[in-house]
């Protein structure tokens, strides 16, 4: 599929539309002209050196901005102090994300406070979805998942219901996988592959994706792993390359026992490689070392010391510390090998 088709709506929601963004209309020409990366460059200069005439453009510039992580524009927007309040306040609290721990009260303010215009009414349902998925309850998107159906059918221009797709379809994958629905997680995962512009997004999902397949079989985890290896180098999404090299590629390789030649300079994967080649006493002395244990530094420290009660501690730690039933399945398999 051509870059530029997958913002075209189909049939059916071309009756749901009423509006095409001005951008929308320009980063379509520019697909449709240019590989994606440059037309997203030059749809992101757009954004910066046209204002928006109406609210629902202002709308599709903080979205675009967003879902492209031009994060630094977007601050830069918001202290201009030109956009709608409420259209501020939402893209605030997504950036507060990327900066502060959330907490609890900042959950409480959110569900106290309601919005008219309906794309902001299904933005500040996806928020609060976030702010729960980062204090680790997965689970809330069941008592959501009506709320954002309701919310992407009323959205009226092409370009925000792409996005707003999209975000749907991660918070689903999400779900999902930390549910321990790894088929329909999968499922998702290939929606957003197959339909995102945006090559860092596609990175960070084929590289959850590798994490799924862990517990079938070595070849197909390794074999996402690899391939978001490759495209992160290819495209120097620096961040993305530290992390699959240095913790997920060693933890593949250290679960399945196919240490070999790897090394990592994270401390906890090489304690990981340790226990798949058996030197316990070097995996011990390193997660000895640690101030505070993870549930996964608690499980390989019971599989270092042969002490079963640290490992079915750190499943336990995963389900009501984490919330996380996929990572849960983990200690299972390390109590079988004491």
């Amino acid at each position: 599929m051509k870059n530029h088709m997958v913002l075209e709506p189909n049939p059916v929601q071309k009756l749901q539309f009423n509006y095409s963004s001005d951008l929308y209309i320009v980063f379509k020409r520019l697909l449709e002209s240019y590989p994606h990366q440059i037309a997203t460059e030059k749809a992101r200069k757009y954004c910066l050196s046209e204002s928006p005439t109406r609210f629902e453009d202002a709308i599709a510039r903080m979205e675009f901005l967003y879902m492209n992580d031009y994060l630094e524009d977007l601050e830069r927007i918001i202290a201009s102090e030109k956009l709608d309040k409420d259209l501020s306040f939402l893209y605030q609290l997504l950036l507060k994300r990327t900066e502060k721990k959330v907490t609890e009260e900042d959950i409480e303010e959110l569900v106290s406070i309601s919005f008219d215009h309906p794309t902001l009414q299904c933005l500040s349902i996806f928020t609060l979805i976030y702010y729960n998925y980062d204090i680790n309850r997965f689970i809330v998107l069941d008592k959501y998942i009506e709320a954002c159906d309701k919310g992407i059918r009323m959205i009226n221009q092409p370009l925000i219901h792409y996005y707003f797709k999209l975000r749907y379809n991660e918070l689903l994958f999400n779900h999902y996988w930390k549910t321990d629905n790894t088929l329909l997680a999968r499922r998702y995962a290939y929606k957003i592959i197959n339909t995102e512009l945006s090559m860092k997004k596609s990175v960070m999902v084929h590289h959850n994706l590798s994490l799924t397949y862990v517990y079938d079989d070595y070849d197909s985890a390794m074999e996402q792993a690899l391939f978001a290896l490759h495209l992160a180098e290819e495209n120097e999404i620096k961040s993305q390359v530290v992390s699959l090299t240095q913790r997920t590629i060693p933890f593949i390789a250290a679960f399945h026992e196919k240490a070999g030649h790897i090394v990592t300079p994270d401390k906890v994967e090489t304690a990981h490689l340790s226990l798949a080649k058996k030197d316990f006493q070097k995996a011990r002395e390193i997660l000895e070392s640690l101030d505070a244990l993870t549930p996964f530094q608690e499980c390989y420290l019971g599989l270092a010391t042969k002490d079963r009660a640290l490992i079915k501690n750190s499943k336990e730690r995963f389900i009501h510390e984490y919330g996380d039933l996929f990572f849960a399945r983990l200690p299972d398999y390390y109590l079988k090998r004491i």
